[in-house]
């Protein structure tokens, strides 16, 4: 079965697997601690010399924080205001790493076993993150439309319900919309990813292996989307299961706990990116390779001709 042979190539096969974890997992660790500076000092800052900030160490204290709110405005700008660059900067180095494991899983299993990680790797990542990052433009472009059009009528729905009596209608509606979210990120995911697996696999025009990928994603979405949603919810899975792991009080002890916690599922999330882009683009390979039904030849339009009759000779009475 591809699935299985796809999957299989995806978690077990490559040595570039484990290299191309570290490097996501340390792309999200640099970008966490930078966005996490000026927050943190400017928390500091703002709260320390209030005797009432130590009920925010047992979880109460909210009223601190919307009192802060309001007459600091500018506290929570400057505890953000890392957060945009490190984003940023943290999907730009997503995309570079991103772009080279594309490319070494797209390489025979033999040839990528021989390489050399280090020169190879780097090589790969350059030379591909321009055209893979135009593929994912392209993909958000075209789904962000999409999802406009989906969305523009339950908005005009919200809006008509927004005098209703019954809170349970807009409830539903809420829910009708992530739901409607929830498969709409799928199928972006598979799209995004199964576009830039063709370019790995094909090269050429970016454009056209964004319509290839687009098109494949759509055409095989009974398989390939609920692989997407799977790796998406078992990655949150992970993250929810670390932050209610972890202890409920603050002490020295307790916040290395949680630190522990948290980046054993990013590290966790990492392996599953790594193994999702590898399965991506073994399953299409499985699927371009696969032959072609041969069609059955058309029935001849000559007549049957009807059987000579047997001849009689002398020698053979």
């Amino acid at each position: 079965m591809r699935v299985t042979r796809a999957l299989e190539r995806g978690f077990t096969s490559g040595r570039e697997k484990l290299f191309g974890t570290l490097a996501l997992f340390a792309t999200a660790l640099v970008g966490a601690q930078v966005a996490s500076g000026p927050l943190r000092a400017a928390f500091h800052a703002a709260l320390d010399p209030y005797p009432a900030s130590r009920e925010l160490l047992g979880g109460g204290g909210v009223d601190l924080l919307a009192e802060l709110g309001l007459h600091q405005p500018g506290l929570f700008g400057g505890a953000f205001g890392a957060f945009l660059p490190a984003l940023l900067g943290a999907a730009a180095l997503s995309l570079f790493f991103g772009a080279g494991l594309y490319a070494s899983a797209a390489r025979p299993a033999a040839e990528e076993e021989k390489a050399a990680i280090w020169r190879t790797f780097w090589a790969l990542a350059a030379r591909n993150v321009l055209p893979m990052a135009l593929v994912v433009l392209l993909n958000l472009l075209a789904w962000g439309l999409v999802s406009v059009l989906v969305f523009l009528p339950l908005v005009g729905v919200a809006m008509r319900l927004k005098d209703a009596t019954d809170p349970g209608a807009l409830w539903n509606l809420f829910c009708v919309e992530l739901c409607a979210a929830w498969v709409l990120f799928g199928l972006y995911r598979a799209s995004s990813g199964f576009g830039r697996a063709w370019y790995a696999l094909a090269g050429g025009n970016p454009a056209k292996a964004f319509l290839r990928g687009f098109a494949f994603s759509l055409r095989t979405s009974p398989v390939t989307a609920p692989l997407t949603w799977l790796f998406a919810a078992i990655r949150i899975a992970l993250l929810a299961l670390a932050v209610k792991a972890a202890p409920g009080h603050v002490s020295a002890g307790a916040a290395v706990a949680t630190f522990l916690f948290l980046e054993a599922a990013f590290f966790s999330g990492a392996f599953l990116r790594v193994a999702e882009i590898r399965t991506q683009v073994a399953y299409l390979a499985l699927k371009r390779e696969a032959p072609a039904a041969v069609p059955a030849p058309p029935p001849s339009s000559v007549p049957d001709q009807p059987a000579e009759a047997p001849t009689l000779s002398s020698t053979s009475l």
